[in-house]
């Protein structure tokens, strides 16, 4: 039972509830930082899987500094427990729904631009440019679903990029607009957004998880998008294959 007393002079307040009211989960952005996200990831790559902190490190390449630290928040938040040693999730769909809500996609910063290429076409340009200058890309939202579980149709590129995106722009002929563009570079200084990229009909797309969040903070049909994937590809960590609410 939770109680208040409060007594001054000749005034008496006094108040009494059933239940002890429960602290509001504190929520750390400081969890969903780019690097921090990494051991996220890492874990959520692989659900089942049992952890040294060691492994995580060198699996996700940030320090073990960083790893502990990140591993005491999850533990405090009670997303994760220790047996022998090992780090292993407890509620995998949980930490996913709170990455959704920590991380907003519109809070990255990108460019709008036109092409009037069909878009494959334009997305194998990208593919043979980032091999021939050795920048880093990967298909996602809308785009990165068409490979991984289609569902809606929109016919638009979005990608993450890392590199010179002046120079990606020019070689591909895209021209910046403030609206109605057809392509969305969402420049990324942080690798760790191409973590477990899979490889897909000659397109890098980024990780099904990448891809959940991303589409879970879209615009417009990104919710029916993202519970497609989760059907289709995100069922050790859904369980029943429900999307998280």
């Amino acid at each position: 039972m939770g109680n208040c007393w409060i007594s001054y002079k000749t005034i008496l307040i006094s108040r009494s509830v059933d239940v002890k009211p429960t602290a509001p989960r504190r929520q750390s952005r400081q969890l969903f930082a780019p690097k921090s996200t990494r051991v996220v990831r890492a874990l959520l790559s692989d659900p089942a899987k049992g952890w040294h902190q060691s492994e995580l490190a060198k699996e996700v390449g940030i320090s073990l500094g960083l790893v502990n630290r990140v591993v005491q928040r999850l533990l405090g938040e009670a997303y994760i427990k220790m047996a022998e040693n090992r780090i292993h999730l407890k509620d995998p769909k949980a930490l996913l729904n709170e990455w959704v809500k920590a991380v907003a996609l519109q809070d990255t910063p990108a460019t709008e631009y036109y092409s009037p290429e069909p878009l494959q076409q334009l997305e194998q340009r990208m593919d043979e440019l980032s091999k021939k200058e050795g920048f880093q890309y990967a298909l996602t939202l809308f785009a990165g679903a068409r490979y991984r579980a289609p569902f809606v149709r929109i016919n638009r590129l979005h990608a993450y990029v890392q590199g010179d995106v002046e120079s990606i722009t020019r070689e591909l002929g895209l021209k910046p607009v403030s609206s109605g563009g057809n392509v969305l570079l969402i420049p990324t200084p942080d690798e760790g957004v191409f973590f477990k990229m899979s490889r897909v009909q000659d397109r890098n797309i980024v990780s099904d998880v990448q891809l959940y969040v991303d589409l879970k903070n879209a615009h417009g049909r990104g919710e029916e998008q993202a519970e497609a994937v989760a059907q289709r590809c995100l069922r050790p960590i859904m369980g029943d294959g429900a999307a998280a609410q």
